[in-house]
């Protein structure tokens, strides 16, 4: 369990990013110690992508930016405000 404090430092302390860092830590571990589960990484990294809210995730965001883009946002915020103006704490710019 050593190593992978170790590795994790030694990837910090190289300048490869958190994320890189944790995921080569956790590699180099599985590498030294357990060789036999390297047949299933693959496996599982691929189930991890067929997860719905993976693939929404992405979609709802550029749904957002083509409305920014488009307009329709502005439309729709200067249609949707006045019915939150009742609630003097809202402060929705028109």
């Amino acid at each position: 369990m050593d190593i992978l404090l170790v590795s994790l430092v030694i990837f910090l302390v190289l300048g490869i990013p958190i994320a890189y860092s944790l995921g080569l830590s956790a590699f180099s571990y599985f590498v030294l110690f357990h060789p036999e589960l390297l047949q299933i990484l693959p496996q599982r990294f691929l189930s991890g992508l067929n997860v719905y809210a993976l693939i929404a995730l992405p979609l709802f965001i550029l749904m957002g930016l083509l409305m920014n883009k488009s307009g329709i946002g502005q439309v729709q915020n200067t249609h949707v405000a006045p019915s939150f103006s009742i609630l003097p704490y809202l402060k929705i710019p028109l």
